[in-house]
């Protein structure tokens, strides 16, 4: 079930540097949001402009919570917005993340943080605890993590916080800690995505990537987030709206 809502900002604050926490009621859509789905926001005064996707970051009672990063001209007019501003979302969208097995790492590059935030909620309800890998380029983009249950690892790109490296480099000199099997979900820039990827085919974990990309419409009309399938002979291309963002790892194909 998806709905069309007029909503309004009740907060809209820094968590780290150009990285902004917005919460809005929904109370439609708040019991049945799942970890890995995201909604479309829609701007006021703009109709000629399409939507913009979010990973849901979490649930409140009524009230869904997203994470964004100041990067451009509309979320700049995001980052504006004072409570009250009157906003129009479309959600729930996109499928979920599956949670299997008993043992779970959790890898977060940037805000990609997002969809990971809510899983990690998600597992602390259900008394599974987990490893957190959380990434950025440095200290000042780390978002607090005092809500975050489980195992945290931090990693900085300049090396001004945790591990000197990026993510993937620090979740690697760990793989030796971790009980197996263990199930990985991760979400992140490309190249972050990437090397997991080939990770996981080379020590044969289970992987699930929240895939971002730039989309039109969010509903699978415009074909515009299109990615190439494992198996071209079956599945010649997928659309990350509507048959994900969430994909399993055996489904991608990072070498083309």
């Amino acid at each position: 079930m998806r709905l069309f809502k007029d909503s309004v900002v009740l907060v809209n604050q820094m968590e780290a540097e150009d990285i902004y926490r917005l919460e809005f009621p929904f109370p439609e859509i708040s019991e049945i949001v799942a970890p890995g789905q995201f909604v479309n926001l829609y701007f006021p005064g703009r109709p000629q402009l399409f939507p913009r996707p979010f990973s849901v970051a979490g649930v409140r009672g009524e009230n869904i919570v997203i994470l964004y990063k100041n990067i451009g001209c509309l979320t700049a007019e995001m980052n504006r917005w004072q409570p009250g501003q009157a906003i129009r979302v479309l959600g729930p969208l996109g499928n979920c993340f599956t949670i299997q097995g008993e043992h779970h790492v959790i890898l977060a590059g940037g805000v990609g943080l997002a969809p990971l935030l809510f899983l990690n909620s998600r597992l602390a309800s259900l008394n599974q605890p987990c490893h957190l890998f959380i990434g950025a380029r440095t200290v000042a983009q780390l978002p607090a993590t005092n809500a975050i249950t489980g195992e945290i690892f931090t990693a900085t790109d300049d090396g001004s916080y945790g591990f000197h490296g990026n993510v993937v480099e620090c979740f690697r000199q760990k793989l030796d800690t971790m009980s197996r099997p263990f199930s990985v979900y991760a979400c992140g820039p490309d190249a972050m995505l990437a090397a997991l990827w080939r990770m996981s085919l080379e020590q044969g974990f289970d992987l699930q990537l929240s895939l971002e990309k730039i989309m039109a419409c969010g509903l699978g009309i415009c074909q515009g987030c299109a990615i190439k399938h494992a198996r071209e002979n079956e599945h010649p291309l997928r659309l990350i709206c509507q048959d994900g963002p969430v994909f399993n790892a055996k489904e991608l194909d990072f070498n083309g």
